[in-house]
């Protein structure tokens, strides 16, 4: 391949097999992380047939894995944290934060290309939204308004601790 990057998204705990990759000064690692209330149903849409309370063990769980991998990673250099929020309300600060991060001399845009793989179940994102090519920044969606949690409160302590930590071990913007 004749390509300065390549992108590969890790959204489990089990499919880094390798944790000494998080060691290589080769590899840029974004830290991408969305709040409960908005992460939670999304879980839940994908993954119907899980309670709510696997669904709040699995995102709990996620956010302390992604907490030890910046510990062990363990460069501003080389990590950067992003959250969904900065994303969509901070858009072009988030592009321009990008950009000095991956040296990259290209601005980021709003627009994407939709390739055949976009939006396909097991990809990644299989939303109606990613097929739209841009930023949708309308979060009245009504596919996240499932039943409401029954505690959030252990999501929002976990969130914040990962948010915390991940800003002491990551670049931020």
């Amino acid at each position: 391949m004749n390509h300065p990057y390549i992108l590969d998204k890790l959204l489990h705990n089990s499919k880094l097999l390798n944790e000494d990759l998080l060691l290589s000064k080769h590899i840029y690692k974004i830290f991408l992380i969305r709040n409960p209330q908005q992460t939670l149903p999304s879980i839940l849409k994908i993954k119907p047939h899980w309670s709510q309370e696997k669904t709040v063990d699995h995102y709990i769980s996620r956010l302390a894995t992604l907490e030890r991998y910046a510990e062990q990673i363990n460069s501003k250099e080389r990590s950067l944290l992003i959250t969904h929020d900065q994303l969509l309300h901070q858009t072009e600060e988030v592009f321009r934060g990008l950009q000095s991060f991956l040296e990259v001399h290209r601005p980021f845009s709003e627009q994407y290309q939709v390739l055949s793989t976009t939006g396909k179940r097991g990809v990644g994102d299989s939303s109606d939204n990613i097929k739209q090519g841009r930023i949708i920044r309308d979060r009245s969606n009504p596919e996240l308004l499932i039943k409401p949690f029954n505690n959030i409160q252990p999501c929002l302590e976990s969130y914040n601790n990962c948010i915390s930590t991940l800003s002491k071990y990551c670049n931020l913007i």
